[in-house]
């Protein structure tokens, strides 16, 4: 060291608190970058407050309706707006949403509108809205409608509306309900069933109808399987061809008949041909015939000509016969056809009558020579030949 220069004092606890530093560094970097232990589970005591006896958690709240709330202000605004079916529609969808969480206010708001037919529409949209979630109340509200045609037009309405949203509950509901009314139970029971087959409900339809005990079971069943005929009349047919209760199969048929002959009066035709010979599928075949020779003549002829089918066609014939759309010289060639011989002659006296009127000379040369009528049916044609002779 120079002469003449201080020596600096010396600090010997300087490199201690440096070393300190450093360890207490270290420490820290260490607790900041190692991963934490999982904390074993230890019960944590509630404050006081909590640990008091509490109510029993309430039920989940059921799904929010995803309709829109009653909008107050939007109602008004349709109710300043001149009379359109715009506006009337939008009232009508307004007050059926209200009805399916307040029916009352729905119905009283409906009352309210001064135009009567106005007021029979929003009546009808709240019942419609009032069907989808509680049938069987919305019932009792169309009974106490003192008009009969009112009331079965309300019924149709709100049993359309609650088929769409329940059917079991729509069906348990009006069962419950008919017998307060059981003077217009029939076309209650009508109602539903449309409702049914409108919903593609068949098989509800049928059954509903099938349960029935009464006096109506007939009509119902009859008026399901045409509403299922005019659709699939090959799954109705062979449905109702399987009914083992005599009364409930021909009803069933005599119902896929008016379905059916609306559909292909041939393939009814053709259907009715394959089933047992009995009385009942003789008169279908008549009624079904006659749908099928309006529709093309020359068909059902050609089928009737080469049927091996029997006596059971013998009705049918007569009754395409004397159908004023046929010719009378196809007339009476089909009258001929007929194998039944009592049938046969009262069917060429129709024909005859008819054709007189049309072209008298030709009928009475077919009268003259004809051995195919017997002696009370020849002396009717004689009197109504005697009484269109020309003077």
């Amino acid at each position: 060291m120079p002469s003449g220069s201080a020596t600096p004092p010396r600090r010997p606890w300087i490199p201690l608190l440096l070393c300190a530093a450093l360890a207490a560094c270290g420490f820290y970097m260490g607790r900041i970058t190692a991963p934490a232990p999982r904390p074993a589970y230890a019960p944590v005591a509630l404050p006081a407050r909590a640990r008091q006896p509490v109510a029993a958690a309430p039920a989940a709240a059921p799904a929010a309706d995803p309709r829109p709330s009653w909008n107050a202000a939007a109602w008004q605004r349709l109710r300043r707006e001149p009379g359109t079916r715009a506006r009337n529609d939008a009232e009508a969808a307004m007050l059926a949403d209200l009805a399916a969480s307040d029916p009352q206010q729905a119905m009283a708001m409906a009352q309210t509108e001064p135009n009567l037919l106005l007021r029979q529409e929003l009546q009808q949209a709240v019942l419609k809205g009032w069907a989808r979630t509680e049938p069987a109340e919305a019932m009792k509200w169309v009974y106490a409608l003192s008009n009969v045609s009112e009331r079965s037009e309300s019924m149709a309405a709100l049993l359309g509306s609650a088929v769409e949203a329940d059917p079991q509950r729509a069906i348990a509901a009006a069962r419950d309900a008919f017998p307060a009314d059981p003077a217009n139970a029939n076309r209650y029971g009508a109602a539903l069933v449309d409702a049914l087959c409108d919903a593609g409900d068949y098989s509800l339809a049928t059954q509903f109808a099938s349960a029935e005990s009464g006096p109506d079971r007939s009509s119902w069943l009859g008026e399901a399987y045409e509403k299922w005929a005019m659709l699939q009349p090959q799954q109705a047919a062979a449905n109702a061809a399987a009914i083992s209760d005599p009364d409930s199969r021909s009803a069933a048929l005599h119902g896929v008949v008016g379905g059916w002959e609306q559909a292909d009066p041939g393939g009814l035709v053709q259907f009715l041909a394959q089933l047992p010979p009995d009385p009942d599928r003789a008169t279908m075949l008549g009624q079904a015939l006659q749908g099928w020779v309006k529709t093309d003549a020359a068909a059902a002829s050609e089928w009737i000509n080469n049927s091996a089918v029997g006596p059971d066609l013998d009705k049918g014939v007569a009754a395409v016969a004397v159908m004023d759309t046929v010719k009378p010289d196809v007339a009476v060639s089909w009258a001929e056809s007929i194998s039944d011989g009592a049938l046969r002659s009262s069917t060429l006296a129709d024909v005859l009558r008819n054709w007189a009127q049309a072209d008298f000379a030709a009928a009475q040369q077919y009268f003259q020579k004809t051995r195919d009528l017997q002696p009370d049916d020849r002396q009717r044609v004689a009197q109504i030949l005697s009484d269109l002779q020309p003077r």
